[in-house]
């Protein structure tokens, strides 16, 4: 995930499925993950190595990027305070049926102006 190209394709994605979505009229909220380390950091952790500054440094670039879009997104650590914790209440990756409403909660919330 760390290599400048596979944000270069992270980023044509996203562009593309925005793109496509105002070229339709289709509504779109986007829907951004940290990773366990981010929200860590986001609660005082140190980042520690270079490789965990380079995932930091990551995830605010695509913060920035769907910023840049003009589109309503939504953080889900900001949903979800702990994202592993929600986690080992499922399968240990996905949503809990608590975080998942959570989740879809906040989508309703930022796409019911759009419709």
């Amino acid at each position: 995930y760390d290599a400048p190209s596979s944000f270069d394709l992270e980023r044509a994605m996203l562009t593309e499925i925005v793109s496509t979505a105002r070229g339709r009229g289709i509504p779109i909220v986007v829907l951004v993950i940290p990773t366990k380390l981010v929200q860590e950091v986001q609660r005082g952790a140190e980042p520690g190595s270079p490789e965990h500054k380079g995932e930091l440094q990551r995830f605010e670039q695509v913060r920035a990027l769907v910023k840049g879009f003009g589109v309503p997104w939504i953080d889900a650590g900001e949903v979800i305070p702990d994202l592993a914790a929600d986690a080992a209440k499922s399968d240990g990756a996905h949503f809990s049926t608590e975080g998942n409403l959570a989740i879809g909660e906040a989508i309703a919330h930022e796409l019911e102006p759009l419709l």
